[in-house]
């Protein structure tokens, strides 16, 4: 049974990532959706990752290609069979940690340069606020509060590295550094849900 709980929150986490690539959240991860979150991480890297320009087109197609769309290049994946992927990409223990580590110091690049990454810079709770509004849109009040209540202080670009790490790689349920960048997360889950029961009450409303 606890083996069935681990396998299903990490399945909830990897959604959860699913969602944050997901950009209109449509349940397919498509071109349009990487130029979106391309965009999105393009702000963060000017106002956090002291980066003056983006990462080059062919470095943030390749990790698209290499990471996210496994039906082959620039072919669309809906969420869940990215979801079903990772879940097996993940499942062999020996080998979870180095794989996540990969995909997401890879993913990092976009944001932030190496000289952050080397110096360990620290970030506050507004820029994390910030970090969190422009990249799923999560509510600042949410984003305060797990701030205050989860993450360490000071808190550094580092942990936001190995906390990422750890949301794809860890299953157990009360692992501190798993549960950090999740509980900002499970936030989109709430949002995706509003809008689908908006646009259920939109269709129920046509039919009258």
């Amino acid at each position: 049974m606890f083996l069935v709980t681990e396998r299903w929150f990490l399945r909830r986490k990897l959604r959860c990532w699913a969602k944050l690539l997901d950009a209109d959240q449509d349940g397919v991860i498509s071109q349009a959706d990487m130029r979106a979150t391309n965009a999105k991480l393009e702000e963060l890297c000017r106002l956090f990752g002291a980066r003056t320009d983006p990462l080059s087109a062919d470095d943030q197609k390749k990790w698209w290609n290499e990471h996210i769309f496994k039906h082959g290049e620039g072919k669309d994946i809906s969420a869940e069979e990215y979801v079903n992927y990772m879940e097996g990409y993940m499942r062999p223990l020996g080998e979870r940690h180095k794989r996540a580590k990969l995909l997401i110091e890879q993913w990092f690049k976009f944001i932030f340069t190496d000289e952050v990454l080397k110096n360990n810079t620290i970030y506050g709770e507004l820029d994390f606020c910030k970090f969190w509004t422009i990249l799923a849109r999560v509510d600042e009040s949410h984003s305060r509060k797990m701030y205050v209540r989860n993450f360490p202080t000071p808190f550094t670009v580092k942990d936001f590295l190995q906390d990422f790490i750890s949301l794809l790689s860890k299953d157990e349920f009360f692992d501190e550094n798993s549960n950090r960048i999740f509980s900002v997360i499970k936030f989109i889950e709430y949002l995706a849900l509003l809008n689908f029961n908006q646009k259920a009450y939109a269709a129920k409303l046509e039919k009258y």
